[in-house]
């Protein structure tokens, strides 16, 4: 019978088992390094596409941060805007309001109209832009053609009261090795907002100014004037309110005019008048430049709280006697040639638009030239508008306080196809 408690033979299956059990745990742990390796490996492929993206956001950003600031900084361009809105805007107030709801729109539409920014095709992609030198990653830009470009938003709490806020959206995706598809798509938000600085703008009223002789000229179709007849004329004295189209030779004689209106439209010639024009308005139109309105000698009685406008070339070639607080306006040149004034008081005066001749009369006391002296003619000839003045727009400064977003939102879910 065999010996049951030989135990030759044991050792060697010891052993056996021993060596599949470690030969089983260095298979394992290889297969874990491994496994690790190709994690270690796809992480690495996945932060490398992930910064490729973001090399996109952080280019798209430049570029939109230099467009923001050329048209939000720029106080030209502010300004052009501004002045084009002004003159419908009556008040301070109106203009701002009118500013910030075309400001948004004219920015928007520099936006898209900016090639580097915005395109029109239906994929949304603007230019691929390569990474590095002889690189074989890249990144594409897309931009949302399906919105309105620039799209207003409402202001987070952090924002200054009564600015305006708006974002810019858009994605990057990440390409590597001149693959079809993107490994990587990080979508971005691109904020910024701005208010408007009212402290640099005002609306000053100036009077605005016009001859004097203007609103006489602008009260003619009010006084809806009759025509003149022959009885109106060719007495020892004048008194009437007409209008007349006949010319200088057809008119009678006058020896004086007093308490009148009377609307010359063919010219006339006062040579000699033996009485005073006193209290009167007479409104002369030359009938040519050829044919100036003469007038002569004013006597005994002189010239007196009247007015006399002519409306062309007038020729003043004898003396005016006791003038009191009258005028003689011309609104083209003046041939003044042998004129001047005897017992002039201080508040009578000629004033002429056009050349004075001979030189010399420019400057003859009572006598004020547009051309040769406006100063004095400003302060003598003309007088305020009806209107009540002119609003003028003056800006001191930037118009607007922006904020720009130093990094823009990035979304880092990334989708991938």
């Amino acid at each position: 019978m065999p010996n049951l408690k030989n135990e030759r033979g044991m050792t060697l299956v010891a052993v056996l088992l021993i060596m599949t059990m470690f030969t089983i745990l260095g298979l394992a742990v290889m297969a874990a390094s491994i496994n690790n390796m190709k994690q270690v490996s796809k992480s690495e492929f996945d932060v490398k596409q992930t910064d490729i993206a973001e090399m996109g956001v952080v280019y798209y950003k430049t570029q939109l941060k230099e467009f923001l600031s050329q048209h939000l900084l720029d106080s030209a361009a502010q300004k052009t805007l501004m002045n084009s809105l002004f003159p419908a805007a009556a008040t301070k107030d109106q203009l701002i309001q009118s500013f910030k709801a075309e400001f948004p729109n004219t920015l928007n539409t520099l936006y898209k109209a900016d090639p580097s920014l915005y395109t029109f095709s239906a994929d949304g992609f603007l230019l691929e832009k390569t990474v590095g030198v002889n690189s074989k990653s890249t990144f594409r830009i897309k931009v949302d053609v399906d919105s309105k470009g620039i799209r207003q938003v409402m202001c987070k709490s952090n924002v200054p009261r009564d600015s305006q806020c708006f974002e810019i959206h858009f994605t990057s995706e990440g390409y590597h090795n001149q693959k079809q598809k993107p490994e990587k798509i990080l979508e971005a938000v691109y904020s910024f907002s701005y208010s408007v600085n009212a402290g640099s703008i005002s609306i000053s009223t100036v009077p605005t100014s016009a001859p004097q002789y203007k609103s006489i000229l602008d009260s003619i179709p009010g006084k809806n004037l009759r025509q003149c007849t022959m009885a109106d004329f060719g007495r020892n004295n004048t008194t009437a309110t007409c209008t007349t189209t006949l010319p200088p030779a057809s008119i009678p004689k006058m020896n004086g005019i007093s308490n009148s209106f009377i609307v010359f439209n063919n010219g006339a010639n006062f040579q000699h008048l033996s009485h005073a024009v006193s209290s009167s308005t007479l409104v002369i139109y030359s009938a040519d430049s050829n044919n100036p309105t003469t007038i002569g000698k004013f006597n005994p009685n002189g010239f007196t709280y009247s007015q006399i406008v002519i409306v062309g070339n007038a020729r003043l070639d004898d003396q005016i006697m006791k003038p009191v607080n009258s005028s003689i306006y011309i609104t083209g040149d003046a041939d003044l040639k042998g004129f001047s004034f005897k017992n002039r008081d201080s508040l009578t005066k000629v004033c002429v638009d056009g050349t004075i001749t001979p030189s010399a009369m420019a400057t003859y006391e009572g006598v004020y030239s547009k051309k040769a002296n406006p100063s004095a003619y400003q302060q003598s000839c003309m007088g305020s508008s009806n209107t009540g003045g002119t609003a003028f727009l003056n800006i001191n400064g930037t118009i607007i306080n922006p904020l720009l977003e130093e990094k823009p939102v990035v979304i880092y879910n990334p989708k991938t196809d």
